[in-house]
């Protein structure tokens, strides 16, 4: 963004500290932490390590409207990864066959002729929906109507829709517990599984919420083998079974180098974190500079501004700096006298603190 429209007159100075002051200093102010974990619709916890996620979300939509679990909300990490989890849902029995044909019904209002929107149609008619940032705007709003209307069992989106906007569900689920680059994932921040464990239970409908968690389906997998392979008596001397052990053996399912796994106790290690930091993200707009610049001169006052923000140390001594750089830019279009005046800028260069 350019220097403001408006410049502001008087000398200023460009002696900024670095180091923030703490906050009853700041702002004169003595603060008490008050702090709830209650909630108007309690949570259940369940980590899912004997079930695949289309196998849990089918178990899940069984019963009726006062017993399934559903609808549900399936968070996945990127928007590719939603299309292929919604794909696996295909030929499973999420909706009974009233709700199927007043979801068709509905769905026959709408032009599904841009972008996405075949391929999202032929889920949404499955009663499965589709919730990311890459889908046009009016077939996101589509999906919410919907979801909000209870015609669909399942929604697959990506954690932004746990930010920012509100569509609560009777459950959660939680495809992976791992965020990040391929080899380089890391466990999600608390703060953000926090953001999606709260979507779950909705108090006009809900005396309860429930979350998900499942495991990788390689130790899916694993497991199903494992108590497969120990219903054999370890003793047998039955030539059929001992045939079926060792060809169970052959095929015994192993964890992949190339995947990385996540674990029950991860889960409850989430559950259990406290509350993410709360500090300013935001940078000094152009537009608030010129206010204050024109409201007083004084860059002391600029100063005790940038200081009172919540920020770490770093990103404070960054915005400390950056402030220099604006005023020093503001300087040089002419729009403010600094004393002592900065020297000239060479030719060319761009104005620096």
């Amino acid at each position: 963004m350019g220097p403001p429209a408006a410049p502001a007159d008087g000398p200023v100075s460009l002696a900024v500290p670095l180091h923030p002051i703490p906050l009853h200093r700041a702002h004169g102010r003595t603060l008490e932490l008050v702090q709830s974990t209650e909630r108007k619709v309690p949570l259940t916890f369940q980590w899912v390590g004997d079930r695949l996620l289309p196998e849990q979300l089918e178990v899940m939509a069984e019963g009726d409207e006062e017993t399934r679990k559903t609808p549900a909300l399936v968070f996945c990490f990127n928007r590719n990864e939603c299309w292929d989890v919604a794909e696996t849902l295909k030929g499973r029995r999420l909706l009974s066959k009233e709700a199927q044909k007043s979801l068709d019904k509905q769905l026959q209002r709408y032009d599904w002729s841009h972008g996405a929107g075949p391929k999202l149609k032929r889920l949404l008619a499955r009663g499965v929906g589709v919730h990311h940032a890459g889908l046009l705007p009016r077939y996101r709003r589509i999906v919410e109507e919907l979801f909000q209307k209870k015609r669909l069992q399942v929604c697959v989106c990506t954690e932004t829709l746990a930010a920012g906007i509100n569509l609560p569900a009777r459950s959660v689920v939680l495809s992976t517990l791992l965020k990040g680059a391929p080899g380089k994932k890391t466990l999600i921040a608390a703060s953000s599984a926090h953001q999606m464990f709260g979507r779950a239970g909705r108090p006009q409908f809900d005396t309860r919420g429930y979350v998900f968690a499942m495991a990788h389906e390689d130790d899916v997998k694993i497991l199903r083998w494992k108590e497969k392979y120990d219903q054999i008596p370890e003793d047998t001397k039955d030539p059929n079974l001992l045939r079926m052990k060792r060809q169970m053996r052959k095929k015994m399912p192993t964890r992949r180098s190339n995947q990385q796994y996540w674990n029950e106790a991860q889960f409850r290690k989430l559950q259990q974190a406290p509350p993410g930091k709360l500090a300013s993200r935001g940078p000094l707009p152009w537009r608030l500079l010129a206010y204050l610049l024109k409201v007083s001169p004084e860059v002391d006052r600029l100063k005790a501004f940038c200081r009172k923000r919540l920020m770490e140390p770093k990103r404070l001594e960054r915005g400390q700096k950056e402030l220099i750089h604006m005023l020093m830019t503001l300087w040089a279009a002419g729009y403010v006298d600094l004393e002592p005046a900065p020297p000239a800028p060479r030719v060319g260069a761009s104005p620096s603190p």
